[in-house]
């Protein structure tokens, strides 16, 4: 999909391209940060995604562990859930959660690349060393939250 340059929408004014300052959203225990977040901007201050499907594109680059580094532990078992390392399958303590950040650059096509800082509990596994998230619905129930409340906050909205 291609930047949307259309007159904004509320106020049916001229926009342009510009970078948005840092903004950041917490949800739970996971909080988000966005740097170098493209905006278009008209004369009323009035924000709107570059891309209509922003949101979409840098959720599916977190969730992508080969493109973003972010690997979220599966759960496993017919009555109690275990979590299992995402790389090497071995069964997680999960009495044990440090905390962490991961940086990940977001390339897009015709702007600059977005960095998320995802400070998030980790779970390490003992086998392979991999730190990850405790569970893969923490993507959506968390992550994806903080992301909005991210947007939200500094009045970034998709049209």
């Amino acid at each position: 999909m291609a930047i949307s340059r259309k007159a904004c929408s509320r106020c049916g004014k001229p926009v342009s391209i510009q970078t948005a300052p840092p903004i950041s959203g917490t949800e739970g225990a996971y909080t988000l940060g966005l740097e170098s977040v493209s905006v278009m901007i008209c004369g009323e201050n009035h924000k709107r995604f570059v891309y209509p499907d922003l949101a979409m594109r840098l959720m599916d680059h977190i969730a992508d562990p080969e493109a973003s580094g972010v690997y979220a532990a599966t759960r496993r078992g017919l009555f109690k859930k275990r979590a299992h390392c995402a790389k090497c399958t071995t069964e997680l303590p999960t009495s044990t959660t440090e905390s962490m950040d991961f940086r990940v650059s977001v390339p897009l096509p015709d702007i600059q690349p977005v960095t998320l800082t995802l400070s998030a509990p980790v779970l390490k596994c003992a086998q392979c060393g991999t730190a990850q998230l405790p569970d893969t619905g923490h993507l959506l129930k968390y992550v994806f939250k903080a992301m909005a409340h991210a947007f939200r906050s500094a009045e970034i909205h998709a049209e």
